[in-house]
């Protein structure tokens, strides 16, 4: 397709000889214009591919100002022509950035070689101009697919530290789990010793008593001395087997919410004196068990009896079982505020310090106490007592030095 290029000059003579100079040289003249009006008018109706531009214009605007506002309106590239040479219309023209100057007389080759030097100009810059945009769209197409990707992998990474995390709380639920299982085992292995020990020794003893005492029935001469004697040793065994299973169902019972504490009058230092009459004579050692008390404690109060006496009984027995060496246990009780505290203090055998957390769980006993008998309930039931009544249990041990539990009642309305 051959290149239209729109004169402008306002000299017809000069435009006719440019404009069959043009025509021999192959290009087509897309219009001639005398002023800028008819210049705006011709591109317009015909775009064309390039203009020549006579600087010196007889219009108000002249060929610089014109050239422009045709570069700025249409993009159209423009040489000027002109027989203007100063040097201030040198660099007016340059400032104007034209794609070449042709200056009159115009010879066919000059013209031919500046015209086809700014279609070369103007087809790189299209080539450029192209270039940018296809880079712009790369551009924007890789900062898209970067974005996305960021994007990707920001949700994989979460995804994947979510999954690390839930793996992380899976394991550790697991080694709970596998501490409580092997903690579980070795309480059920636990368990399992200590009643067959508890129940096994005073069965045995029922056992061979009552063996002893048809022995002695079906003997010439009776012996009542010995079987009043066994018959009693078969009491203390059943006795024994009762304490257990009633322990075991009260705790229970305690835990499946059964046992709802009551409000009853209480005289304490009464109650007090008969629990410790009743240890004393339960054990063959010999203890002195003081008791000490505040003013307050004389008056009666309200609470639960039942929990209350399981709560002395337990704690205050233990004192006495697990000082085998020792002489005396102190208790001690007063009333703070709106509660009342029992203290009790002994000199016996202590709880070693890897017993001591686990010292308030069902048939737990500490590793020094094997040679003591026990079932490991009795601090199971003060613990669940307590509990029970509103209260709060701690102790201070050493072992070899003692223990001092004191607990803490709400005193009822």
């Amino acid at each position: 397709m051959s290149t239209r290029i729109l004169i402008v000059e306002d000299d017809s003579f000069t435009s006719k000889l440019i404009s069959g100079m043009l025509e021999k040289l192959g290009y087509v003249v897309s219009g001639v214009a005398t002023n800028s009006t008819e210049a705006f008018n011709n591109l317009k109706k015909l775009p064309s591919d390039l203009a020549l531009m006579d600087i010196g214009l007889a219009d108000k605007d002249d060929g610089v100002k014109l050239t422009k506002e045709l570069s700025d309106q249409f993009g159209i590239p423009i040489i000027y022509v002109t027989s203007a040479s100063d040097d201030n219309t040198v660099k007016r023209a340059i400032a104007s950035l034209p794609y070449g100057y042709v200056v009159k007389p115009i010879s066919a080759d000059s013209l031919y070689t500046v015209i086809e030097l700014a279609l070369q100009r103007r087809h790189l810059e299209n080539q450029l101009i192209r270039s940018q945009d296809e880079m712009k769209i790369l551009n924007n197409q890789l900062e898209d697919k970067v974005r996305s990707r960021t994007s990707e992998l920001r949700e994989k990474n979460e995804t994947l530290e979510k999954e690390i995390l839930r793996r992380k709380k899976s394991e550790a639920k697991l080694k709970v789990a596998l501490a409580k299982e092997k903690e579980l085992n070795e309480l059920k292995s636990r368990i399992v010793s200590i009643i067959s020990h508890e129940i096994k020794t005073p069965l045995t003893g029922i056992r061979s008593s009552a063996e002893l005492i048809d022995l002695y029935l079906r003997g010439d001469r009776l012996d009542k001395q010995k079987i009043d004697k066994h018959a009693n040793s078969i009491m203390s065994s059943v006795e024994r087997l009762t304490d257990l299973i009633n322990d075991t169902l009260l705790i229970g019972r305690i835990e499946s919410g059964k046992v709802v504490p009551k409000s009853e009058e209480v005289f304490l230092r009464n109650e007090l004196e008969h629990v410790i009459d009743e240890i004393n004579r339960g054990f063959s050692n010999s203890h002195e068990v003081l008791l000490t008390y505040s003013d307050e404690v004389e008056e009666p109060f309200f609470s639960d009896n039942t929990l209350l006496r399981q709560i002395m009984t337990n704690i205050i027995s233990n004192a006495v079982k697990y000082s085998p060496d020792a002489e005396l246990v102190e208790v001690h009780v007063e009333k703070k505020e709106k509660n009342l505290v029992l203290a009790v203090r002994d000199y016996g055998l202590g709880i070693p310090a890897k017993d001591q957390k686990l010292l308030f769980q069902m048939f737990h006993r500490a590793s020094n106490t094997s040679n003591i008998e026990g079932a490991g309930l009795g601090l199971a039931i003060v613990k669940r007592s307590v509990e029970a009544l509103g209260g709060t249990i701690h102790f201070d041990s050493y072992e070899n030095q003692g223990s001092t539990f004191i607990v803490s009642l709400p005193i009822f309305n």
